[in-house]
């Protein structure tokens, strides 16, 4: 049985799948650049992983497509995902390792196949941009060689779980990283910081969280592959397995949204609360409430850009000499600064859409400037307008930041406790 939690999880195992995986990037030495062979092998381990994950309802989605096909673009999507028993199917006719059957038509064939993804789901492949790789490696004659390799890849859930492939995607992402001379850093944060953080983050609400019937969010403002989000879930439900969470996430780099978005499409979460975009902005969930706020935003990087193009300097942590960088927010928060920096998460309150409390900020300076986003998903027992009644510390505002120097690590929490109505 694959592992489900962190404690069980074998990384020698991880490792070996990562190996495997890594064999295949040897294929491209020569024609590709090593800074660019995760652009052709992580797209490709996703769909591995969706394909696998897709194959006890194959045969029948392809059916209903068939008989779908006069329907309404909408109609079919919804039709075919109740088929498939997932947020997303794949209608062709095809299944991954079944492109190897006609050698020489492979890239037509290939093509088929990730036009055939449900909207979600070819959302995810298309911020990879794998499709300008498909012609280059049948040009150099390397397609039919990497899917084979990439066929033999056991990923199906049964085998990997969705904790585990998480961890081998990461062991990836650092593998790649290194080869092209990036930070592993600017894609994902390490585990054993993820949850340390999580723990803080948590901390004190064990007695609310086990409560029957609780129900929480979490937002990361800059998610990455979405490791903390799944973190974050993982130590709620481990005291409350009943506890609903929801998951709402941005990421600016497209490999990593790319992952995060077919990560939580594996699962059953909702993926449409992941958001591609720069949150500072364009704030993929303006007007949100949400329980926790974590993230570890890449620090170090300069965002004057930013700043230039929207006018959010000031919030940014500029330190008068020019320099746009966004080492200056974690210093500001620990100083104890009577203006909050980035407010990534603001109290949740009975209300839907509540006047947000005095928090020093003019209207002018609200980073949620993006259009609204939908109410959370329905669900059996789910009354936004009574879930936080019973809960006082659903009013608390927690924030986690991390800021790296060298070999030093920092974290910081500020929690407000607001009357509760």
């Amino acid at each position: 049985m694959p592992a489900s939690d962190p404690a069980e999880v074998d990384l020698n195992e991880i490792r070996s799948h990562a190996n495997l995986i890594w064999g295949i990037a040897e294929l491209l030495r020569g024609d590709y650049k090593q800074a660019d062979y995760g652009k052709v092998i992580l797209p490709l381990v996703v769909m591995r992983r969706l394909d696998q994950a897709l194959e006890p309802t194959k045969a029948a989605v392809v059916a209903k497509a068939e008989e779908a096909e006069s329907w309404s673009e909408q109609a079919r999507e919804q039709m075919l995902a109740r088929v498939a028993g997932q947020q997303f199917f794949n209608r062709s006719s095809l299944s991954f390792p079944q492109l190897l059957d006609d050698p020489g038509n492979i890239a037509i064939h290939l093509h088929r196949y990730v036009e055939g993804y449900s909207a979600l789901a070819r959302h995810a492949i298309d911020h990879f941009d794998f499709e300008a790789h498909i012609d280059r490696l049948d040009r150099s004659n390397l397609l039919y060689q990497v899917v084979a390799r990439v066929c033999e890849v056991d990923l199906s859930p049964e085998r990997v779980s969705n904790l585990e492939m998480g961890y081998l995607f990461e062991e990836l992402i650092r593998r790649f990283a290194e080869q092209s001379n990036e930070t592993a850093g600017e894609h994902f944060t390490p585990r054993e910081v993820v949850r340390l953080m999580v723990n803080i983050l948590l901390d004190g609400d064990d007695n609310a969280l086990s409560e029957r019937g609780a129900i929480r969010t979490i937002f990361d403002a800059a998610c990455g592959t979405g490791g903390m989000l799944s973190e974050g879930e993982s130590q709620i439900r481990a005291m409350n397995d009943d506890a609903e969470v929801y998951l709402y996430g941005q990421e600016l780099n497209p490999e990593s949204y790319a992952i995060c978005l077919a990560d939580m499409l594996v699962k059953d979460k909702r993926a449409e609360y992941i958001v591609f975009g720069n949150s500072l902005s364009a704030d993929g969930h303006g007007g949100e409430r949400f329980h926790y706020g974590i993230a570890n935003p890449p620090f170090g990087v300069d965002w004057s850009k930013v700043e230039v193009a929207h006018g959010v300097g000031r919030l940014l942590g500029r330190d008068g000499h020019g320099h746009g960088r966004v080492t200056g927010l974690h210093d500001m928060e620990l100083r104890g600064s009577p203006r909050p920096v980035l407010p990534l998460v603001r109290p949740s309150r009975p209300e839907a859409r509540p006047t947000p409390p005095d928090d020093g900020l003019d209207a002018s300076d609200d980073l949620h400037a993006g259009p609204p986003r939908p109410p959370h998903p329905p669900t059996a027992g789910y009354r936004p307008a009574e879930r936080c009644r019973s809960d006082p510390s659903a009013t608390r505002t927690a924030l986690v930041l991390t800021c790296s120097h060298r070999s030093a690590a920092f974290s910081a929490r500020r929690i407000l406790r607001r009357p509760h109505h």
